[in-house]
């Protein structure tokens, strides 16, 4: 059951039968510009962790978008931002991999929001390195018309004619998103879909469950514990009822670990709360989950650590 989303092509026969438009669609901004709200809007489902706090994507995941006449492979990219440790250099090479192979990059930019050194880093970032870009003006539905049109001044003047099209968005509300996907539909071309139509994601239901975990952690923790936190799931056990799942969050601070638990171990038994009602909107089954602190001092910045917690380095 572990790997619902990631089926046999072998299954269906008609697969590579199948034409439309069809590319790979990475998402690039600043930290907490409603990347993954996006990807989540587009595939309705909770792929990727949602948090006010910055960073909260670290990792690099596939949602698979079909309709009768299109398939966009959507990237989920951590924040551009200056790396400062190893983790956020991993971030850093996994964001330029991804950007570079894209076939359209869309620039997702907060209108709600003054434009400084993180958005000044996403323009030189994607003017060194993306073809194509659209820039998708988000938050439509928190900012006036005259701060969307400073925020497209902002890129266009960086970006230049990188930009080939604009749209206007709310990724909260849905609000532009399905001009946003008829925009990129139009500029891809017609070839054989390349994954199961059936299919929304190339990750495990572990994978997303640690998302989820992660995120409920973020959720309820001071805005200084967040950088600081990663999860780990050390156990999946499943039968036809329930799944066991043993989790454990890293911190590389002692008095983090105590603010994470809180006094006798309140603050956890809400983690664990709001976890499992997250995950129970993706898999129907009883969820047990236990939930361990561990500190793990300087995790950031060592290899073998980041190895283990599964982010890349290409």
């Amino acid at each position: 059951m572990e790997d619902l989303f990631s089926g046999d092509f072998s299954l269906d026969p008609d697969l590579f039968n199948r034409k439309g438009h069809v590319g790979y669609i990475a998402l690039a901004g600043r930290p907490n510009v409603g990347k993954s709200t996006l990807i989540n809007q587009i595939l309705g489902y909770h792929l990727t962790a949602v948090s006010s706090r910055p960073q909260t994507t670290r990792k690099q995941w596939k949602g698979f978008y079909t309709d009768d006449n299109s398939q966009l492979i959507f990237t989920d990219t951590p924040g551009i931002h200056e790396p400062h440790d190893k983790l956020g250099k991993s971030m850093h090479s996994v964001i330029s991999h991804h950007v570079k192979e894209a076939d359209i990059v869309v620039c997702i930019a907060d209108a709600s929001r003054e434009h400084l050194e993180e958005d000044e880093m996403v323009a030189s970032t994607l003017n060194r390195i993306a073809e194509r870009v659209v820039l998708a003006v988000n938050k439509i539905d928190f900012s006036t018309k005259e701060q969307r049109e400073e925020t497209v001044e902002f890129f266009q003047s960086r970006l230049g004619d990188k930009i080939v099209k604009i749209v206007e968005i709310s990724a909260l509300e849905g609000k532009g998103v399905k001009n946003l996907l008829q925009t990129l539909k139009d500029m891809l071309p017609v070839m054989p879909f390349l994954y199961d139509p059936d299919e929304l994601t190339d990750v495990y239901e572990r994978d997303i469950a640690t998302e989820l975990i992660q995120e409920a952690v973020f959720e309820n923790m001071r805005k200084e514990v967040p950088h600081g936190i990663v999860v780990k799931i050390d156990r999946w056990k499943e039968d036809a009822k329930k799944i066991r799942i043993d989790a454990t969050v890293h911190t590389d601070r002692e008095a983090h670990k105590k603010i994470i638990v809180g006094a006798n171990g309140q603050q956890l038994n809400t983690i664990k709360r709001d976890a499992v009602s997250k995950i129970r909107e993706n898999i129907d089954k009883r969820i047990d989950l236990r939930i361990f602190v561990k500190v793990s001092p300087d995790w950031r910045d060592r290899r073998k650590m980041l190895d283990e917690f599964g982010f890349d380095s290409l």
